[in-house]
Formats: structure tokens, C-alpha cells, sequence
């Protein structure tokens, strides 16, 4: 897994160092850069980029053609050229990525057509080298509650007092685990909220300034992995989640926008002498229909 990660970014940094000294790009050209073979290595690509190499190579191109057009003063003309396409080639390739023409974004015309084709590159984590071969597998479950705090609270002049209302109430209600509870509250899942929060029992003490989250019934996948760092396991876990897992389960999408995090517990992980730390990551998915 490292050599093919490693082998897609090595294509994708040939691709932008080419589009900036404006040659041309071939397949063979990067296979070739990638010391692999044309068909495996165009293989590679598609699989990571989800897309195959000459797509991309112009979305790259559009995508920095489109910032030459709104902050240069160069014509649309050298601009094609720049990026080795005829003036009706690069209209049209402009047009597919973006939805509008150029003209029209030099005139700042329908500019609220443009589509989520603008990209930068991508770049993929070799998350394999923070944690071990990750596991998942899928289950539904009932409506769930958290009792926590925000993030934002952790900033605040009483971090002490929340730090040891945490710690008594995992004392009290005997439960250890601390679950960093994401969800967002846009569609496009970028503004993203963080919740520091023990699960909910009606039985249970909780202080009275946290804050009740109520999660609902949902199917998850659940990822798990160990490595050195609770949050770097847990980051590579996402990197993974988004990178590969999702690419390998076409037949689900994302469902609602909740993300739970945490570090397991159990005696064999807290004894002195294990090294490593065992996370835990639930995503909510759906099938696609």
C-alpha cells in the first residue's frame, strides 16, 4: 500500500511541475517518472484520484488557468496558450470544468454557476505509516446520547473545573472512555463542530453546566486501528475512511453528519507494558439506492 500511495503522489507532483513550465503531459511521460509501467501506473491513478490522468491534468490546467483570468491582465489567448490549448479548446475545456466560460469569468458573468470542479492538487496520507492494517466492519444502532462539552469550552478560563468534572464523572459512573462526537452543520460537511463528551445513562452524574447530545439511529461502519498517538491513529483512521474505504464500498455513501471518535479501553490496552494505543472511529453511511 505505501509503494502505490507513494507512486500517485510522485504523478501528481510531475503533473503540477509540468503545468508550471507549460510542456506536455503524457501518460507515458509520468509512468515513466514513476518508474512503472503506462497501464499500472494510469491503474494506480484512477484508483486514488477516482478519475483518470488526462481528466485530471485539465482540471490542474483549468483550475490555474481560472486563477490567471481573475488576477492577471494577460488575454484569454496567451492564457490558452500558456496551458498549450487553441483558443475554442481551452473555451471548451474551461466550460466543462467550471460551467462558464472564460469571457464570462473575466466579466464576472454567471459566476454563481461555477461548479465544485476548482481543485487543488490532491494528495493522498500514506496513513499506513502511523497505524497498522485498519478494521472495520458495519453495524446499525440505536439512538444514542453523549453528555460533554465543546470544543470551544476547552478554551475557556474554566478548563480546570471541566477536567475534573470529566474525571469525576468517569469515576462515578465508572466508565473511562472520552468520545470526540464531530458533526456538521452544513451539507458539504466543511464546517465542522467538536464535541468532548462520556456516553449518556439516565443513571449516571454528570455536571450541571454539560451539555446532552442526542445521536440517532444510524447504520456505521466502524473503523479500528492502535499506533503510538491516540490523535494521529485517529486522524489516519479518517484518512483511510475517505481514501480507500469509501472507494472500495461504492454500493454506500455518507448519511448524516456525525463522525465519533475515541480510544478503547479494556485491561489488555491498559496495562503498562502494551505500547500501543487501540482507537475507534464510527462513520455514518447508507446505502446508496
Amino acid at each position: 500500500m505505501n509503494n502505490l500511495i507513494s507512486v500517485f503522489n510522485k504523478a501528481i507532483e510531475y503533473i503540477e511541475e509540468k503545468i508550471k513550465s507549460s510542456e506536455e503531459i503524457t501518460n507515458k511521460d509520468i509512468a515513466d517518472a514513476c518508474g512503472y509501467e503506462q497501464h499500472y501506473c494510469s491503474k494506480i491513478f484512477q484508483k486514488y484520484a477516482n478519475m483518470n490522468i488526462q481528466e485530471y491534468v485539465k482540471r490542474r490546467k483549468m483550475s490555474n488557468a481560472f486563477y490567471d483570468l481573475i488576477t492577471s491582465k494577460k488575454n484569454i489567448s496567451d492564457i490558452a496558450e500558456k496551458y498549450l490549448y487553441s483558443a475554442d479548446g481551452f473555451t471548451k475545456a474551461f466550460k466543462e470544468v467550471f460551467g462558464i466560460t472564460p469571457i464570462q469569468l473575466k466579466r464576472r458573468e454567471k459566476v454563481e454557476n461555477i461548479n465544485d470542479s476548482f481543485m487543488n492538487p490532491i494528495h493522498i496520507e500514506d496513513y499506513s505509516q502511523y497505524i497498522g492494517e485498519p478494521k472495520s466492519y458495519i453495524k446499525e444502532e440505536e439512538k444514542m446520547k453523549f453528555v460533554g462539552v465543546s470544543d470551544l469550552d476547552l478554551f475557556s478560563e474554566n478548563i480546570q473545573k471541566i477536567e475534573n468534572d470529566f474525571e469525576n464523572m468517569a469515576i462515578m459512573n465508572e466508565n473511562g472512555k472520552l468520545f470526540e462526537l464531530s458533526f456538521y452543520s452544513d451539507k458539504e460537511r466543511k464546517d465542522q463542530n467538536t464535541f468532548y463528551a462520556n456516553y449518556y445513562s439516565p443513571f449516571g452524574y454528570y455536571p450541571e453546566n454539560f451539555t446532552i447530545i442526542n445521536v440517532p439511529k444510524q447504520k456505521w461502519v466502524i473503523i479500528n486501528a492502535e499506533g503510538i498517538d491516540k490523535d494521529i491513529v485517529i486522524s489516519a483512521i479518517k484518512s483511510y475512511f475517505y481514501n480507500e474505504w469509501v472507494k472500495k464500498h461504492k454500493e454506500y455513501e455518507l448519511d448524516d453528519n456525525y463522525e465519533i471518535a475515541f480510544e478503547c479501553y479494556n485491561d489488555e490496552f491498559l496495562e503498562d507494558n502494551y505500547p500501543l494505543t487501540r482507537c475507534e472511529v464510527w462513520f455514518p453511511i447508507k446505502e446508496k439506492k
